[in-house]
């Protein structure tokens, strides 16, 4: 009787630990899963399609993980790599969901596979019937040799002072080429966004110089430096639109305080280059607000005018 008892309790225990262990690997999972999702929802791409890997190397056939994975190499960008993953949950694209065989038509379109892509918009159409944006890209890919026949008047190159890191926004004024970008700039401390790793996102200029010697169009550019640096956050700075005759500014900045959600938010700010009288006859020097945290401050700087927004 005591042999069997002890038997039972070992038993017991044995699926016990099994049951705790099964739960404790699909917690795991669920939790791994979850970070992934947050870091897609915020627009972390990178860093959602690692976790996404790590989750898919516990688990091979999570399709739908799969899917958020494929759909995270299509928004950066690789499409080969997004095709490539769509095809290990079905080699029958119509099997996918209605988002994802539009998705999968889009990355056939960026790769050049034209035939698959028309063939993967009307399978798309067969459960999203009557979608104009999906027709208008089937009559454009099938009378693409039309549209390419003014080609030959547009030129699209790179520019020269384009990095490794990330460049978008691009707004000129006059003889300036103001942008946004998350290279390195001047700091004694090393800041990043500690969501992606990377430098915050801040604004500069390039000046546009006209090519004399090649064909009208075609500029030179100075290296960029850092814009309006005066009017910078310690976060997120940009993008920028001129407006006044170019002497006023409004652009978005990551704001200085932090809301009830415990965020700090991109708010819209405005600014203006002004020259104040008592500094005309002087070095080009100018002011600006300070918004800090025991009210408003003047401050000497080089070129732009903080101001409060109202409406």
């Amino acid at each position: 009787m005591k042999k069997f008892s002890v038997t039972l309790v070992l038993i017991t225990f044995v699926m016990y630990s099994v049951t705790n262990a099964q739960e404790t690997v699909f917690m795991l999972f669920k939790s791994d899963t979850k970070t992934a999702d947050e870091q897609f929802d915020k627009g972390n791409y990178y860093e959602a399609l690692r976790s996404y890997q790590k989750v898919l190397n516990k688990n091979s056939n999570a399709n739908e993980v799969k899917l958020k994975l494929a759909r995270c190499y299509y928004l950066l960008k690789k499409y080969n790599e997004s095709v490539e993953t769509l095809h290990t949950i079905s080699e029958d694209v119509n099997q996918l969901p209605a988002s994802d065989i539009f998705l999968y038509a889009e990355a056939q379109t960026s790769l050049g596979n034209y035939e698959k892509a028309i063939e993967a918009y009307r399978k798309y159409l067969i459960k999203s019937p009557g979608d104009d944006h999906a027709l208008k890209k089937i009559w454009r890919l099938k009378n693409i040799k039309f549209l390419y026949e003014d080609s030959l008047m547009y030129a699209v190159r790179p520019v020269p002072f384009n990095s490794v890191y990330s460049e978008m926004c691009p707004f000129v004024n006059n003889n300036q080429l103001i942008f946004v970008s998350n290279r390195k700039g001047v700091q004694p401390v090393r800041k990043v966004d500690a969501t992606s790793n990377s430098y915050f996102y801040k604004m500069f200029s390039t000046s546009l110089l006209a090519d004399t010697i090649l064909y009208s169009g075609t500029y030179q550019y100075s290296k960029p430096i850092s814009f309006g640096r005066e009017i910078s956050s310690s976060f997120h700075d940009g993008p920028t639109s001129f407006y006044n005759n170019g002497k006023s500014i409004v652009f978005s900045s990551t704001s200085k305080n932090i809301n009830t959600s415990g965020e700090r938010t991109i708010q819209l700010f405005f600014a203006e280059y002004i020259i104040p009288p008592f500094f005309k006859n002087q070095s080009r020097r100018f002011i600006y607000s300070k918004q800090g945290s025991y009210g408003k401050e003047l401050c000497s700087g080089q070129k732009w005018f903080r101001l409060p927004l109202h409406f």
